[in-house]
């Protein structure tokens, strides 16, 4: 009829290229009418009720029975789309009876197949609010896949139409995998516990519109003020927080179910006589003005100035489209500014077409230097950051804004969502591993905002002194808001402030963009090291949206559903990977299996434990490859694999430039002179630690800032206690080794302290690789005998001996830099026995206390 249907486009729906909010209500179950029995008034009050709801501002309606056709071309004639509730016929253990199984998808089909295509209907809900016991009973997966068996039975009925399921709180961890958008039904009634509870399911719904799909307050319970007060707050929560839209329930006070009619609840924004209610007017004055821009609907206490900034460099591919689509944003006061970092592809040409946005052309210094290049010409209050690849929200700039004035945040960030592929490849690389996204402490609270979503007050990047120039193509954004977080500042989450990313199209250029990723981790190292994790990846106490772990079948997650399954909000913990699952996709690992197939060639039986290594490395990355989420149109079996090879490569491309980075640019510490009074106590040394003993009562403390500075005058690398571990200080004294040191104090009479440091050394990851290395050689030399084994014998002795060696320099080395830091503050060198009969200079304390 000429009708478009309404799509989905990442968080939100739209009606062609229009954005399509949904401001429904929902209407009915009725009693039969007596034409047909369909649970729905007769036609000609289905028509006066429509063009009431029509005059207040209303354009989806939700029943909860397969709607009639007249109700449907009536919905059309009037401007209204119809959200289809589709009940299951049945409420028992239907997985277990195959006849029961059958008469549900029948039930569906022929509920679908009697309106399909009718461009009235918005969307089909398989179902509504399935109860919890049942869920428990059933098992989450069961129900899950069966929900995604009942929206493929949809598809199959009516192609084009949008399918969800309509949840609710007690069944919050119900996530099936094949809905267009989230549905939930919620009623809470205190604006921040509604505040709260939609920052969460945002979460949940991840790339997809949040809808809500009932919500109201009964006016017999409260007063038609309340409730006119409480849906016009909702109303304001759900479009601020970036959700798709709402239902209100219901239209009239007038409904019919379970066979009679209820008379002791009255929803409705209008009354069984359908005379309005207050809440009606109120609805109306927010609903009516949903062609206006959200700054003007709903206003927020403050408009800042933001400033735009865009750095490009070669990206004029896309930088027409990303500067289209910053002029049409929906806010009142802003600037565009353009930092060409150098481009030699003729994005010169390009900028000089466009009007109304400021351009800076700079010789190429890099993302960083082009970025603070942008904040120093800006003039705005909120500085605000997206790249040449991306696609901005209309709304971004105000939920960016709304989010700034929802706490004291210095930072705001929101999602990036690939665009929909155009080729099976870029489908791939958008699902892939290493995609720059965001990390949340809360549901409202980031620790990392990404580049290309991101915004900052000035007076905040003023204080820690922007960008810092070293990080030139990526690694910028997580350092500057590690660096805000630990100067006290907080970050903020908007989801509905969203851009369009574009990601890499070639499988080589996302390699090579997941080694620019592995470079910035080895450059973040120096400058944030308690971030890091002995195993030289980033340590994020965040959760990291979307999660890059794959979901293993035996690790289900947790749920707590409250006593006997009652609770209210029934929210689902997702346990870790174990730590096994990281390093069989290692480095090492895979460096371990060609070690082993080298050896093979002269010993076949190698091949064996070369087999068990590749299969162990592999397993992961094929849960992911087959687990993850691909464009429907794009999940072959082939691209299943290509996406398994992609979460393979990704880890170890990472990884290697990340070490390479980190070797080349870690200063080699110099060896100390030794102390006489360190060196004639080696003997206890090389067992346990240093001994030094204060007549002054020094704390540990104090040695343990005094131990920092030497360590730091000679050039070693080290990490303090962040308070979850057993050691105070871990330096980094070369790729073999990792030191540990741990302080104790005893305390002893008049004042007197004894302070131990114990040196606990720690094989590096390259460590325990060329242990493990050689430890084949010498397997290998005792099976094969002969000359052959000599070299591999010889060799693998040699490396443990080297690295044994190494072990002991450090010790001495480190026993030095203590005894340094202790003579710094008048503590004497003892042993570390000093009453026992161990070697090593005796220690008396004093005759009294003998």
């Amino acid at each position: 009829m000429g009708i478009a249907r309404v799509q989905v486009r990442a968080k939100f729906f739209f009606e062609e290229e229009r954005k399509f909010p949904i401001q429904g209500v929902s209407y009915g179950p009725f009693a039969p009418r007596s034409t047909d029995g369909a649970p729905f008034p007769e036609p000609a009050t289905i028509r006066s009720d429509f063009s009431q709801m029509k005059e207040c501002g209303c354009n989806v309606l939700r029943v909860y029975h397969i709607p009639p056709l007249d109700l449907l071309d009536s919905a059309l004639d009037h401007g209204l789309r119809v959200l289809i509730t589709i009940p299951w016929v049945e409420r028992t253990l239907f997985w277990k009876d195959p006849a029961i199984l059958r008469r549900i998808e029948e039930h569906v089909r022929q509920s679908v197949r009697a309106s399909a295509g009718h461009p009235a209907i918005f969307a089909y809900l398989v179902d509504n609010e399935i109860p919890p016991d049942l869920v428990r009973w059933a098992g989450i997966r069961r129900i899950e896949r069966h929900i995604d068996s009942l929206i493929r039975l949809v598809r199959e009925e009516d192609r084009e139409a949008l399918v969800s399921y309509a949840n609710y709180p007690p069944t919050e961890y119900l996530r099936p995998s094949s809905v267009d958008f989230v549905s939930f039904n919620v009623y809470l009634h205190r604006p921040e516990e509604l505040r709260a509870y939609l920052a969460r399911l945002q979460n949940l719904s991840g790339e997809k519109p949040l809808l809500i799909s009932e919500f109201g307050m009964d006016t017999r319970r409260h007063s038609e003020i309340e409730q006119a007060d409480l849906l016009a707050g909702h109303i304001e929560a759900v479009f601020q927080s970036g959700g798709a839209g709402t239902i209100l329930f219901s239209w009239t006070d007038e409904w019919f179910t379970g066979g009679s009619e209820i008379s002791d609840w009255a929803f409705g924004l209008v009354r069984k006589d359908r005379t309005p209610k207050e809440s009606f007017h109120r609805v109306k004055s927010l609903f009516r003005s949903w062609n206006d821009p959200l700054f003007r609907r709903f206003p927020l206490r403050q408009l800042p100035k933001i400033s735009v900034i865009v750095c490009n460099f070669n990206g004029g591919r896309f930088l027409g489209d990303c500067i289209r689509s910053l002029q049409q944003l929906q806010y009142p006061d802003f600037e565009i500014i353009v930092v060409d970092d150098g481009s030699t592809d003729g994005s010169r040409k390009l900028l000089e077409t466009f009007e109304g946005i400021r351009v800076i052309h700079q010789e190429n210094g890099g993302l960083s230097v082009a970025r603070n290049r942008g904040i120093a010409a800006a003039e705005g209050e909120v500085l605000a950051f997206t790249d040449a690849d991306c696609v901005v929200d209309e709304d971004w700039l105000y939920f960016l804004a709304s989010a700034f004035q929802s706490g004291d945040l210095a930072g705001v960030g929101g999602p990036n969502i690939a665009p929909p592929p155009a080729t099976a490849v870029e489908a791939v690389i958008a699902a892939a591993p290493g995609s720059p996204s965001h990390v949340l402490l809360t549901d409202r609270l980031a620790e990392h905002l990404p580049g290309c979503n991101m915004a900052f007050r000035r007076t905040a990047l003023e204080k820690i002194g922007g960008f810092v120039p070293e990080f030139r193509v990526a690694g910028d954004d997580v350092d500057l808001c590690w660096r805000l977080l630990d100067q006290g500042f907080a970050l903020g989450f908007s989801p509905g402030a969203l851009v369009w990313h574009r990601r890499r199209s070639t499988v080589s250029a996302y390699l090579r963009q997941q080694a620019g990723y592995g470079k910035a981790e080895g450059l973040l190292r120096f400058r944030h090291p308690s971030r890091f994790r002995s195993s030289e990846t980033a340590f994020w106490r965040g959760r990291i949206y979307p999660s890059p772990a794959p979901r293993i079948p035996i690790l289900e997650p947790i749920v707590y559903r409250g006593a006997f399954a009652s609770g209210l909000f029934q929210y689902l913990y997702a346990r870790p990977a174990p730590s096994w699952f990281w390093v069989v996709t290692s480095m090492e690992w895979f460096a371990l299996a060609l070690l082993s197939l080298a050896l093979s060639f002269r010993w076949p039986w190698f091949l064996a434990p070369t087999l068990l290594l590749v299969l162990a490395g592999i397993i992961p990355a094929a849960l992911y490859g087959f687990q993850s989420r691909l464009s429907p149109r794009f999940a072959t079996g082939t691209n299943r694999f290509l996406l398994s090879a992609l979460a393979l490569l990704q880890p170890l491309v990472r990884s290697l430039l990340r070490r390479l980075t980190w070797l080349r640019g870690k200063p080699a510490p110099t060896t100390p002179e030794p102390l006489p009074e360190i060196a004639r106590l080696e003997g206890a040394l090389l067992q346990e630690g240093v001994a030094l003993w204060s007549e002054s009562g020094i704390e540990r403390i104090g040695l343990l800032d005094r131990i920092q500075s030497v360590l730091e005058e000679d050039r070693y690398f080290s990490v303090v206690d962040d308070g979850w571990s057993d050691w105070d200080i871990q330096v980094f004294a070369g790729p073999w080794w990792q030191v540990r040191l741990r302080t104790l104090t005893e305390v002893y009479p008049q004042g007197a302290r004894l302070l131990r440091v114990a040196i606990l050394l720690k094989p590096s990851p390259l460590s325990a690789l060329a242990l493990v290395g050689g430890g084949f050689s010498i397997a290998a030399a005792f099976v094969a005998f002969g000359r052959p084994a000599l070299p591999l014998l010889a060799g693998g002795i040699l490396t443990l001996l080297l690295w044994l060696r190494e072990g002991l320099r450090l010790r001495r080395c480190l026993a030095t830099l203590i005894g340094r830091a202790g003579q710094r503050l008048g503590l004497i060198p003892v042993s570390w026995h000093p009453f026992g009969s161990r070697p090593g200079p005796r220690f008396d304390p004093p005759q009294e206390e003998r």
